[in-house]
């Protein structure tokens, strides 16, 4: 399981989202395994996303030593339909 580091404020946050530590891993992981990320040449930020049941959870987040900084995290009840790869 991936480490994940949030802020005091970030865990208030994500509890008012609630979005629970193990969704964030979940996304987290599965942007690593796949490359299926966005990254911010600004300030070194991925951005990925992964739909968990009927929503679709967003995180924003870095490398943070051996495990990864979590700065946002949010999620939509939507599903995101990509085209096949060729």
């Amino acid at each position: 399981m991936t480490g994940i580091n949030l802020s005091e404020e970030l865990n208030r946050i994500i509890s008012d989202r609630m979005i629970s530590r193990r969704e964030i891993v979940e996304v987290i992981e599965n942007a690593e395994e796949t490359g299926r990320k966005l990254l911010n040449r600004l300030n070194g930020h991925f951005l990925a996303h992964s739909t968990i049941g009927k929503v679709t959870f967003w995180v924003e987040y870095s490398r943070f030593g051996d495990g990864w900084a979590v700065h946002n995290a949010y999620s939509h009840r939507m599903r995101i339909l990509e085209a096949p790869e060729s």
